[in-house]
């Protein structure tokens, strides 16, 4: 029987290829490009009996879970995969029970301080500041669900991912996650301009935000 696995693009802008990164039973990782057809990218096969792991490769770099899939599985490095259940008929197996995360706040920093500053710095500069970081904080989470953010510079072209997982936790605290982009490498300096990120669950697109990287010499840490 033929399992249909598909992506449908959102908020990743234009794509020129999505592959299927899959861990087998045996822990064997394989690479299967998949078709876009009316802008559905899909790969449809059969699948012995087991527990599969995988996640869409989007045009060879940002590596993002499928929303579809409800069920999620850390590997040895923490590395979050979307699951695939089969049956000895073939056929796969859907859990119906649903896991939800909220997003509380959101902040935006030149550093990895903890808690999150009370404002969000929005312009960056060269001269003085090394990263850029983001600073978000989760309530209600149930289940486990993975966070990526992307990074893109002003020619849109992705320069930095990273990816973190949330947990609940026993007593439901609030969780807060931080991610940073590096500003150091030279190519990144010479990209002053209007640079955005973007926030993911699951692989499902939650958020798109802007900020500006200038080689002014006004500073200040607001922005």
């Amino acid at each position: 029987m033929s399992i249909q696995l598909h992506y449908t693009p959102e908020g990743v802008g234009p794509l020129q290829s999505v592959t299927l990164l899959m861990k087998k039973p045996g822990g064997q990782l394989v690479q299967a490009p998949m078709q876009e057809v009316d802008g559905v990218w899909a790969l449809s096969r059969s699948f012995p009996e087991g527990e599969y792991h995988y996640a869409f490769l989007i045009d060879q770099q940002l590596r993002l879970n499928d929303p579809q899939a409800n069920v999620y599985a850390p590997d040895d490095q923490e590395k979050i995969w979307s699951v695939l259940l089969v049956n000895a008929e073939g056929q796969r197996l859907y859990n119906n029970q649903e896991y939800k995360v909220h997003l509380e706040d959101y902040r935006l920093s030149a550093h990895l301080d903890r808690p999150a500053p009370d404002f969000i710095k929005k312009k960056f500069h060269l001269g003085v500041d090394q990263q850029v970081v983001a600073h978000w904080l989760f309530t209600e989470v149930q289940g486990l669900h993975s966070v990526t953010v992307a990074w893109s510079a002003p020619d849109g072209q992705l320069v930095q991912w990273g990816e973190q997982y949330l947990v609940e936790n026993e007593h439901n605290t609030p969780i807060e996650l931080a991610f940073a982009c590096d500003l150091t490498p030279p190519q990144r300096r010479q990209q002053a301009g209007a640079w955005s990120l973007r926030l993911y669950i699951d692989g499902a697109f939650v958020l798109e935000d802007e900020f500006t990287i200038s080689r002014d010499t006004t500073y200040s840490k607001f922005g």
